[in-house]
């Protein structure tokens, strides 16, 4: 019976020896090819900001200018968890609400290619149209597809609204603002996307987020005004050292004196490396 109980206890060891030998692959496999997918990116690390139209309007100006060059992209993500909004419910905040907390990206058209989707090209043409184009994954159920498409809807038609925090007439007038057309698809979540985390136990992937096919023609105020935020929160992305060497001579650059860095650097100096469990630990090393 002793034999046994050793033999079976040394089993029960060996085996969970393998498993977390297993766990550790996957999960630092994981890291090394997000790493791999990521650390070359550049960003916007700082500028000299202006509270004024013009500034406003001289950034947007700039990235319309280069939205469509090998290279550059155009992403920024947000976490919408639960108690937020549980909040908007208590408080009225919108009149409709999601059924669940979710992520959101922002991405342009060159972004959404390497997301290894599925979608019909004239929604692309829609975009860069001025019609705001929405993906909703299609594992939500429909009626969670619907809470979904109704808050969208109410938070786009808000920037239209005198209750918006600029008018109408003082943001930067994009072709969303003439035709007021919104537009909502579903596509089928086929793999992880890094969330690129900006604050403290948020995960580092994502499989199945709500996404913006965001132009400069479908912007209303909040994404043309957010177009100078820096480091991780950063909306313009550049592939590689290459790319961003390109746009160092501009005249916007010039002006506003904008530095770029790489966003693994970012991170490192931020000490985002233990974000969430799994952690940027070793990504971007």
């Amino acid at each position: 019976m002793k034999k046994k109980t050793i033999g079976a206890a040394l089993g029960a060891a060996v085996l969970i020896l393998i498993c977390a030998v297993a766990v550790w692959f996957f999960i630092n496999g994981k890291k090394a090819d997000i790493g791999f997918k990521v650390k070359d990116n550049y960003v916007i690390e700082s500028l000299n900001i202006e509270d004024s139209f013009d500034f406003y309007n001289d950034c947007y100006e700039w990235y319309k200018k280069i939205e469509n060059d090998d290279g550059v992209y155009l992403l920024n993500t947000a976490y919408y968890d639960d108690e937020l909004l549980d909040n908007w419910k208590g408080n009225n905040v919108y009149q409709h609400i999601p059924k669940k907390g979710f992520w959101y990206f922002a991405v342009s058209p060159s972004y959404l290619k390497t997301m290894n989707i599925d979608y019909d090209e004239k929604i692309i043409d829609d975009a860069k149209n001025g019609v705001r184009v929405f993906l909703i994954p299609d594992s939500c159920t429909e009626e969670e597809k619907t809470a979904m498409a109704d808050y969208l809807a109410e938070d786009s038609e808000r920037a239209l609204s005198e209750a918006a925090p600029r008018k109408p007439e003082e943001a930067v007038q994009t072709d969303y603002y003439k035709n007021k057309e919104i537009e909502f698809d579903t596509y089928t979540p086929s793999q992880e996307y890094f969330t690129y985390p900006s604050e403290q136990n948020l995960p580092l992937t994502e499989k199945a987020p709500i996404i913006f096919i965001c132009t400069a023609n479908n912007m209303t105020y909040f994404e043309s005004e957010s177009l100078f935020a820096t480091d991780v929160n950063s909306y313009i992305k550049f592939e590689n050292e290459e790319t961003v060497k390109k746009y160092t001579d501009d005249d916007f650059v010039k002006t506003h004196d904008v530095k770029f860095c790489r966003l693994s650097e970012i991170y490192k100096r931020s000490q985002l490396s233990n974000t969430t469990d799994k952690g940027l630990y070793g990504v971007f090393s």
